[in-house]
């Protein structure tokens, strides 16, 4: 992961003008991208054991995923309030997630059948936007239940309902993309009163030159780009490596 506005699964473009872009979002959505396509490139030179560093136990790197991910479900939460009036649960945008889910899910179990994802961030969209539906018109409805749920994680952690079926049915207890339903679900909420509140506007953008066009660019094509960027990082990541001799 809106009304009268083009939008991708990843994010949202909320604006009045008929298939106008929100260019605060595209931007911020756009960088988040860019972040991402760097720590999955760090990721793929660990995988290959070309660098000695673990990206999901040192702190830093863990804020860092935590950037990413917040920022693409406050869009999504955007999105959906956006998008209240004009959609349903079964619109084309969510049939489009979840195809691109399943081929995540399927390209991902041939190749790695030991750590495949199966609740990552696109399948976790999916699910966030089908339970966040009924909510999409209540603004602080929306923030107090995305409190409860933030709340929710400082008092036990992290939560997936696969938890208690790790090694069971093909669920691996390892995974490469694994979006926690707490706390991850509470972002979506509060990008839902956001959409109602979009306080966003403020922040400060930088689109005037070909650094920032390509920020937005991405932005705006995110859940393709999702789809495919491994394909060109993961070769130059094999590049470094062979490099590396």
């Amino acid at each position: 992961m809106s009304a009268n506005a083009n939008t991708d699964t990843l994010g949202a473009t909320p604006q009045s003008a008929p298939f106008a872009r929100d260019e605060h979002i595209d931007f911020y959505r756009g960088l988040a991208f860019v972040n991402m396509a760097v720590f999955h490139f760090v990721f793929d030179l660990q995988l290959l054991q070309v660098i000695d560093f673990n990206i999901f136990t040192n702190p830093y790197t863990i804020a860092w995923r935590g950037y990413i991910v917040t920022s693409f479900l406050l869009f999504v939460g955007v999105s959906l309030a956006i998008s209240q009036s004009k959609q349903t649960i079964l619109s084309k945008t969510n049939t489009k997630l979840l195809l691109a889910s399943l081929a995540v899910s399927v390209a991902t179990y041939i190749a790695y059948p030991s750590a495949w994802i199966y609740f990552g961030i696109l399948h976790f969209i999916l699910f966030a936007k089908i339970v966040a539906f009924p909510f999409a018109k209540k603004a602080y409805v929306s923030l107090i239940f995305g409190f409860i749920i933030l709340l929710l994680f400082t008092q036990i952690g992290s939560w997936n309902p696969f938890q208690p079926f790790y090694g069971q049915y093909f669920i691996p207890k390892y995974t490469f993309d694994m979006v926690n339903i707490v706390p991850w679900l509470g972002v979506v909420f509060v990008g839902i009163f956001l959409g109602h509140f979009p306080y966003y506007k403020k922040l400060p953008i930088l689109t005037d030159n070909r650094w920032g066009a390509g920020i937005s660019w991405c932005g705006q094509n995110a859940l393709l780009l999702y789809l495919t960027h491994q394909t060109a990082l993961f070769p130059m990541a094999y590049f470094v490596k062979f490099l590396q001799g």
